[in-house]
């Protein structure tokens, strides 16, 4: 049992070395990202979304400087499908109140999260307003961009990636790197 133990934590320190390296790489290259023209990364979250690679974007955004907001159906705190617990920045209601200038919203995967997007009228509403201001769409897993393309179709700037395909720690910096070329056109 002790070397099951030991061998789960080597491997788990070399994940986050490697991880936490990336995060470095990101934090030195980008620190531009604040001179540019970047409005907000909105990061929509309902209960059951997929935490690992959600949980990775969010930190590789703010490492590279963007502005970036978890926005929950409300603002109590949204659980993962594993348990783990975000508080979201704001709730959907206070975002559409506020009118936010928002450059990117991201979609992340999870089988009860996107239901969930999905029965809120306030999503098609956020998805329509964010289409119509030109906003970039970055989708995480393959329901993600289903429930995007069922909203507002196959017009708008979109990034869809597929957390299974990726190492989590690419899945970070695919992002941030697509922002900065989108940022740049």
């Amino acid at each position: 049992m002790e070397s099951f133990n030991s061998s789960l934590i080597v491997k788990w320190k070399e994940r986050y070395d490697k991880l936490l390296s990336v995060m470095i790489k990101i934090v030195t290259n980008f620190r531009i990202m604040p001179n540019m023209r970047h409005n907000q990364t909105i990061v929509l979250l309902a209960d059951g979304f997929d935490e690992v690679p959600t949980i990775t974007v969010i930190t590789a955004l703010r490492d590279a400087g963007l502005r970036t907001k978890l926005v929950g159906l409300r603002s109590k705190p949204t659980a993962g499908s594993h348990g783990i617990v975000l508080i979201p920045d704001l709730s959907l209601s206070q975002l559409l109140e506020t009118r936010t200038s928002i450059s990117t919203l991201i979609l992340p995967g999870g089988g009860g999260h996107l239901e969930r997007l999905r029965q809120d009228p306030r999503v098609n509403l956020i998805l329509q307003r964010s289409t119509d201001s030109n906003v970039a769409f970055v989708t995480i897993g393959q329901g993600a961009d289903k429930l995007l393309k069922e909203y507002v179709g196959d017009g708008p700037q979109c990034l869809s990636l597929y957390a299974e395909g990726l190492r989590t720690n690419e899945l970070g910096c695919q992002i941030v790197n697509w922002l900065l070329e989108t940022e740049r056109e």
